[in-house]
């Protein structure tokens, strides 16, 4: 049972009909908000059908302020909003059948994408006067056709509209109404159905009364009467002669979907219109003869849905004293159910004779006797046999062995099924058919054993198959069983007549003199072998030889196959129709020896033909085109045997001349072998001297940091007296002295600072090549970080925007590349321009090596300067105008090539420049 979202409410089952009468929009939005929300986290689809003064963008956000998932249930149109009239307002009248056919619609099409059920609200405000009874009977109907379907339906209406005939109107069409008073929301329940029913009753209670007084024995038939009409399973009805109903009964207003009041005082052809049956009641009352059908079909109005029904149904004129019509009799049974079981079963039993028939296995249904009650047609081309004569005979007695087959059958019973049951079919000419038999019990609906259904499959080509795949795995076993070419052509002939039961055959080889003797053969006599054994490509025209060579004559396109075989069912007719210059092409020996039948397959390894396999028989048409096939897909295995085996005689050819070669080439390597140990010898004191130049260099490069470490300490320190000397003269004398004797003070200040700067760089310069590497795998972004940091006051002092790709992890030494990232920042700060300075840090991945780059905005540098910033004391610029020593960059490029990289610039003058610098991957 959904939850309502309404608190006076709460739950309310499926079919639920009720009405909201509101004097404001807040009224309305306070109800149908929670009602919707409530509809949405149910699974349910939710409609709402607003009208003036509230609009569609007013409803969508009330809602999107309450649920906050309201953008996700839009998305997937399980929230619809919609004006009215877009739904069921058309022009200047209600349209009743769309808008509830839409609605019919609008509920499959919910449950047929998984929702619950369909919710709905739909407001009145748009109606006027002349809308009104359209409107009531819309109402009515839509009690009708949600009553049992998953259906919720809120109607609302504004109390400012509506008189007090059209509330009582609203209240007695609706299950319940919800009204808002000084108190809150209050429930009106409905008692209008009730209250006439019980007013109806009061009435036929008082005429009965009045009937027991006056008529004992008709107040008793009418009790049995009453009885019999009201408790009556059929529907039975009431009629005066005018088709006006008086009274139906509860069976009948059932099967209508109505309340039996609701008939009273209408005309039936009014509910039911219908101009066949009309003209039929009109013919009873004017013979006053009852009308008896069955089966009668018929379609309910009101109710499409229900499509066509079928009725057993009986007029009967019930006459006066006078002996006219005085009102009629109308008694139905509902006769669909059965209608359509009968015609389902004849559709079961169409589409199961059409299954039969349309299998081209044979099917047979044998009864517990063992005799055979129904069959198809592919029974009937299997036995050759008519289905009328099949039919009553005994299931056993069309096969070769029946008592094997009645064994079958009688195990059915047994065991309930068998599978795979060997039986062969005797056809009516004498032809036999192997067949597997698959059988199984079937049985009536109380479970009793009917009989047996059985379906046989042709075995015939699994049969052929498994002799076909059994000769091509003896092929196979041969190619690697055999050691000579002449055991397997042997072998191979033996396996080829077996499974074909030719009287001759034999397989020819192209020799070296392009001649096409046989390999080997099977029963041709000695003189046949005589004059066919030594065939020339170069001089003789026959079938074999076309085959091979695959140059065919125009009269042979009749029995050349796809494959470029030869296959003849009569050769002495086929010759035999030719003229006589053309009978030349062909030899004509098989005929002479009396062979008939005849096939030419070649033999070929890849593109080149090796021979041909050559089978005759004195039997007409012996050689059908599946075995020519068939024979066509092992040829190129017979190929790739032969072209080993011949492979193999070519190698043995020269086998004795390879040892000779062997015994030569070794002679020849052991003298190479003792030049190379000489020569290893040479390497070995060139690798030592070499180990040697190394540990030196080693050496070298760590007496040179030490000295450089020194000379800084020991340039530094006199140059640290000087400058402190010079400033305290400055500072004692600045009074004393004039202005050119404080400018040149300043001058050796301002000297002594560039060079401790100096010193320091060339410092860091030469431990760049000379500290120990110390790589290990590292995220780039933790070095560019610390660069970032150590530049801090610089980058803040210059206001400058930083931008990064994300950056690759690789193996370097962290604390260089900390180093690089801070140099070339650090450039591109110092060489900004007037506009806000942008640095990015890119990063992009090549095939072995990743390439970075550090792009500004700064002043640029000329194209022709872009070599020469990378040479240490390089400068570009004055000292005054940008301070620096020239190192920064000589640094960059020691480090990006100790890393195995290298490091380069592309820049455009006053518009930035872009630092590049690659790094191996691995």
């Amino acid at each position: 049972m959904p939850e309502t979202g309404i608190d006076t409410i709460g739950d309310a089952p499926w079919g639920t009909h009720f009405c909201l009468l509101y004097g404001n929009t807040m009224e309305l939005t306070e109800i149908l908000v929670p009602y919707f929300k409530a509809g949405l986290e149910n699974n349910e689809v939710c409609m709402w059908i607003s009208s003036p003064p509230i609009s569609v963008e007013k409803v969508e956000s009330a809602l999107r302020n309450a649920i906050p998932a309201y953008d996700q249930y839009k998305n997937r149109n399980q929230i619809q909003l919609l004006l009215h009239s877009e739904w069921y307002h058309r022009g200047t009248a209600l349209d009743l059948r769309i808008t509830l056919k839409g609605w019919l619609e609008r509920v499959e099409s919910a449950l047929a994408h998984g929702y619950a059920g369909l919710r709905v609200a739909g407001d009145s405000s748009w109606a006027e006067k002349q809308h009104w009874k359209s409107l009531v009977d819309y109402e009515t109907a839509v009690n009708e056709l949600i009553g049992t379907r998953p259906f919720l339906s809120l109607c609302t209406y504004p109390l400012k509209k509506c008189t007090v005939r059209e509330i009582l109107d609203i209240i007695r069409n609706h299950v319940f109404s919800l009204v808002h008073n000084e108190t809150g929301l209050e429930l009106i329940e409905s008692s209008g159905q009730k209250q006439r029913l019980a007013e109806r009753t009061a009435e036929l209670l008082a005429e009965s009364s009045a009937r027991r007084k006056s008529q004992e024995t008709v107040q008793e038939q009418a009790r049995f009467l009453e009885a019999f009409f009201r408790y009556s399973i059929n529907p039975l009805v009431f009629l005066d002669k005018q088709f006006n109903f008086i009274r139906v009964n509860q069976a009948y207003a059932q099967s209508c979907q109505r309340e039996s009041d609701e008939f009273i005082g209408h005309n039936h052809f009014e509910f039911y219109p219908n101009a066949e049956n009309q003209a039929i009641f009109e013919e009873v009352v004017r013979t006053k003869k009852p009308y008896v059908t069955s089966a009668k079909p018929f379609c309910f109005p009101d109710h499409p849905e229900w499509g066509e029904t079928y009725w057993d149904w009986t007029l009967v004129p019930v006459l006066d004293s006078e002996g006219d019509v005085d009102f009629l009799f109308f008694a139905l049974i509902d006769v669909t159910r059965a209608k359509r079981a009968e015609e389902n079963l004849r559709s079961s039993y169409n589409y199961s004779r059409g299954l039969l028939e349309a299998s081209l296995d044979p099917l047979v249904t044998i009864n517990t006797s063992g005799e055979i009650t129904d069959v198809n047609k592919a029974t009937e081309h299997a036995t050759g046999v008519s289905r009328a004569q099949l039919i009553g005979s005994k299931f056993a007695d069309f096969f070769t062995d029946p008592k094997k087959a009645n064994d079958g059958y009688q195990r059915v019973f047994e065991e309930g099924f068998v599978r795979d049951y060997l039986l062969t079919i005797r056809h009516v000419s004498g032809a036999e058919l192997d067949v597997l038999y698959n059988a199984t019990v079937y049985r009536s609906e109380d479970g009793r054993i009917q009989g047996v259904f059985a379906a046989a499959r042709d075995i015939t080509e699994l049969k052929a198959a498994e002799k076909r795949r059994d000769l091509t795995n003896a092929l196979l076993k041969l190619f690697t069983e055999k050691s000579s070419l002449k055991e397997y052509l042997d072998s191979v002939l033996l396996i080829i007549r077996d499974w074909s039961g030719c009287q001759a055959l034999g397989i020819r080889i192209v020799d070296a003199d392009q001649k096409i003797p046989y390999g080997s053969w099977q029963g041709f006599s000695q003189d046949f072998l005589e004059m066919e054994n030594n065939l020339s490509l170069a001089s003789h025209d026959c079938l074999c030889i076309r085959a091979i060579t695959g140059k065919f004559e125009n009269q042979d396109s009749s029995i050349v196959t796809a494959g470029g075989s030869f296959r003849c069912d009569d050769c002495r007719s086929f010759v035999g129709r030719m003229p006589v210059e053309e009978q030349a092409y062909y030899r004509g020996h098989c005929i002479k020896f009396g062979f008939t039948s005849l096939t030419v397959i070649p033999i070929k390894y890849r593109d080149y033909i090796l021979g041909a396999i050559h089978m005759v028989d004195s039997r007409e048409a012996f050689f059908p085109p599946e075995t020519v096939e068939f024979l066509e897909s092992i040829a190129p295995l017979i190929g790739e045997a032969i072209h080993r085996f011949n492979a193999e005689q070519e190698l043995a050819k020269y086998r004795d001349h390879l040892e000779e070669l062997v015994r030569l080439r070794t002679e020849e390597l052991e003298a190479a072998n003792a030049q190379l140990q000489t020569e290893i010898a040479e390497r070995r004191i060139a690798d030592e001297n070499l180990r040697q130049t190394a540990e030196e260099l080693v050496r070298s490069n760590r007496d040179l940091e030490q000295f450089a470490y020194v000379a800084s300490h020991d340039l530094q320190e006199p140059l640290r007296a000087v400058s402190g000397y010079i400033q305290l003269l400055q500072q004692r004398y600045a009074d004393k002295l004039d202005e050119k004797a404080l400018q040149y003070i300043e001058g050796a200040v301002d000297g002594a600072a560039r060079m401790q700067r100096l010193i320091t760089d060339l410092l860091a310069f030469s431990r760049v090549g000379t500290r120990e590497r110390t790589l290990a795998w590292t995220d780039l972004t933790i070095p560019l970080t610390s660069a970032l940091e150590n530049l801090r006051v610089s980058i803040r002092e210059a206001d400058a925007k930083i931008s990064c790709y994300p950056l690759p992890k690789l193996n370097v030494d962290s604390t260089q590349i900390s180093q690089l990232f801070q140099n070339l920042i650090a450039n591109a700060i110092k060489f900004r321009s007037k506009h806000t300075l942008e640095i990015h840090i890119g990063a992009k991945k090549r095939e072995k090596e990743w390439l970075l780059s550090v792009k500004d905005n700064g002043i640029g540098i000329h194209p022709q300067y872009t070599e020469r910033i990378f040479m240490i004391f390089q400068r570009l610029h004055t000292r005054r105008k940008y301070p620096g020593t020239g190192i920064g960059l000589a640094i960059c490029k020691k480090i990006v090539e100790r890393h195995g990289g290298k490091i380069w610039v592309e820049s455009t003058p006053e518009k930035g420049s872009t630092f590049y610098f690659t790094i191996p991957c691995e």
